[in-house]
């Protein structure tokens, strides 16, 4: 009896019938969610302008930007990774990894090469600056880059580095003689505590998700030891970074983000941290520095002109 090949390998299913043809079959690819195809259209069309405007990624020879966008990631992979830190990833990361995006990595920076003044300094020859407020009164440019790296595969060393600066801040703690002092760095240490640690900006401050938080906002964890302990970016991971993408991600840098602030949503993020803060009563008693938001508005009217000086395309 003759048998029709092709009629039973499609009866066997794809991982079946690949492999009675000695074919190795793949897992299917995850499907991207709704909200991860915008924020990717976000990303391409920032990219394209990005392009047409001669940004590049280097001021020492020409260079490409880099917009990346990995796959999703696995369920093994993720639980690889919750493995090595000893805890579940925070519900929206793990949803952003799951459905968006195992590695999101974007770099850019204003076309320009660097150069050494006749006093042996360094500084950067633009030839592209854009107009007030992103440059400052002597023509300088203020947003002069952008770029994130929220990777899966990094969040173990973060979490690490996360442990130690926490720790540091205890230990600084312990070791102080002024009840306002010992106060001011247990503030400190218990802030990095709420936070799960998912990227760094270029002066070491680390951007978290507050695993206090119900809605799991987001929170910038400040290392320095001084004045506040970190800012409310007031907004879950999937909101902020589809605000961000819209802007090309201008970053995470405390001199930045107020360019894009949302003063009313700010404030109002401001207000209900404070009413759920644990250490708002300590705050008070030993006049410490109060944590404040920094919520962001891609559509502002600071984020339009933006957009429009870069040539994105709505």
């Amino acid at each position: 009896m003759r048998i029709d090949r092709r009629r039973t390998l499609l009866g066997l299913g794809v991982a079946a019938a690949a492999a009675a043809m000695g074919v190795i079959a793949f897992p299917a690819q995850p499907k991207r969610d709704d909200a991860c195809k915008a924020l990717i259209r976000d990303i391409r069309a920032f990219e394209d302008a990005g392009l047409a405007r001669g940004f590049t990624s280097s001021w020492d020879a020409p260079s490409p930007i880099r917009f990346d966008v990995a796959p999703p990631a696995s369920e093994t992979e993720i639980a690889r990774v919750e493995g090595l830190i000893g805890r579940r990833l925070p519900a929206t990361l793990r949803a952003f990894f799951l459905t968006c995006s195992s590695a999101l990595d974007v770099s850019w920076l204003l076309p320009g090469r660097r150069e050494e003044t006749a006093y042996g300094a360094v500084e950067v020859r633009y030839r592209l600056v854009p107009p007030p407020p992103f440059s400052d009164d002597k023509g300088s440019p203020l947003l002069n880059s952008g770029g994130i790296r929220l990777r899966l595969d990094a969040l173990p060393g973060l979490w690490r580095e996360r442990e130690t600066w926490r720790a540091s801040f205890l230990e600084t703690a312990r070791a102080q003689t002024d009840p306002g002092g010992r106060a001011h760095y247990e503030v400190y240490a218990r802030f990095w505590e709420r936070g799960f640690p998912i990227a760094t900006n270029g002066g070491g401050d680390m951007v978290t998700i507050d695993m206090q938080d119900p809605r799991e906002r987001l929170l910038l964890a400040f290392h320095d030891g001084s004045d506040e302990p970190g800012w409310l970016l007031g907004q879950p991971l999937a909101e902020h970074l589809s605000h961000q993408a819209r802007l090309g991600f201008p970053g995470f840098e405390i001199y930045l983000l107020p360019l894009f602030q949302d003063e009313r949503a700010s404030a109002a993020d401001e207000a209900e941290f404070q009413a759920r803060y644990a250490d708002r009563e300590t705050v008070a008693a030993h006049q410490l520095a109060a944590v404040s938001a920094t919520t962001i508005d891609a559509a502002g009217a600071n984020g339009r002109a933006w957009r429009e000086w870069v040539g994105v395309k709505d």
